[in-house]
């Protein structure tokens, strides 16, 4: 503020004009700021600033300093009786800085509780949506064991279904990604020997006559080799017509049921492709499907929409056990 602003200031709140000194800490504490300097020509004909105090009187001899400069000293004040002096110019505080305060730290903590359940519910939703791992179906994996046993007709044997092993329905998720597949292998090993053994003891007293008609024994006719290579034929052409793909060396038939993208935060499946080749009871999902994901005790449901089955994953593959 101006000197002049400053003086009107100060005798409003004390009721008086300032000391010298007092305009000289004010001054010197930037409370405010004198005018421009007047100009050398006005200096004659300006008149002094006229500074009305009550100064009283130290101890100090007038005439020790006549002469000398004087140098100014603190001048200690006589105020109204009952009026403080003033030390301190600064303007007063508007809002008291302790409510500004608890203001302030109540809406943090509002926001701060806000967060903290809309993060929690939204970790909760994503833990319990993370299937990532590797998951069987058992009454898929039966589903679909009928299935194949059905479609090997090639294979001459009644009791087909106890030379399908290892078989899986299993899906395995990463991410966002999951992929179910089905698999199963066919003992060949134990399948050729009990063939043999059926043949040996059909045409066991018929030695002569089937080498008669045949050119040779059954023993050769009926090699392992043979045999193996007619069953090799017969799982290839079952595993192509479903969709499917033989490994004649480790006698596995593999194949994907179906894709789909797994939400965490939404718990949800959407099928983005489906092996419409592998008939198997309880499978019957399209694309673009959106199934419900489940994950409870150790357990992973995908449930339809009702054009599908609820489908049952476990960490355990027990395919073989009965119900």
């Amino acid at each position: 503020m101006t000197r002049a602003e400053w003086l009107d200031y100060f005798e409003t709140v004390n009721g008086r004009k300032p000391s010298v000194q007092e305009m000289a800490d004010a001054l010197k504490a930037g409370e405010f700021v004198n005018e421009e300097p007047v100009k050398a020509e006005e200096t004659a004909t300006a008149e002094p600033i006229k500074v009305e105090a009550e100064i009283v009187e130290t101890n100090a001899n007038p005439e020790s300093i006549e002469g000398t400069p004087i140098t100014a000293t603190p001048a200690t004040v006589a105020f109204p009786e009952g009026q403080a002096a003033v030390t301190n110019m600064a303007p007063k505080k508007g809002l008291d800085a302790k409510k500004k305060k608890f203001i302030i730290i109540s809406v943090l903590s509002a926001v701060a509780l806000i967060l903290l359940s809309v993060g929690g519910f939204t970790g909760y939703r994503y833990v319990t949506g993370n299937i990532d791992g590797k998951w069987y179906s058992s009454s898929l994996g039966r589903e679909y064991s009928s299935s194949m046993t059905e479609g090997l007709t090639d294979v001459d044997s009644k009791e087909l279904e106890k030379y399908i092993t290892k078989t899986a329905v299993t899906m395995k998720a990463k991410g966002s990604n999951a992929k179910v597949t089905a698999s199963f292998t066919f003992d060949k090993e134990t399948y050729i020997k009990d063939y043999r053994e059926r043949v040996q003891k059909t045409f066991s007293t018929f030695g002569d006559l089937f080498k008669d008609l045949y050119g040779e024994s059954f023993e050769n006719y009926y090699s392992e080799e043979t045999i193996e290579k007619e069953l090799d034929e017969a799982l290839e052409k079952a595993a192509k017509d479903s969709g499917q793909k033989y490994d004649s060396k480790t006698g596995e038939t593999t194949t994907t049921l179906f894709k789909g993208k797994v939400s965490r935060l939404g718990h949800k499946m959407t099928i983005t492709s489906v092996n419409k080749d592998v008939d198997i009871d309880g499978l019957n999902v399209k694309k673009g499907q959106e199934l419900k994901v489940t994950k409870k005790d150790k357990k992973v449901i995908l449930s339809g929409d009702g054009k599908a089955k609820d489908m049952t994953f476990s960490t355990e593959n027990d395919t073989k056990d009965k119900f």
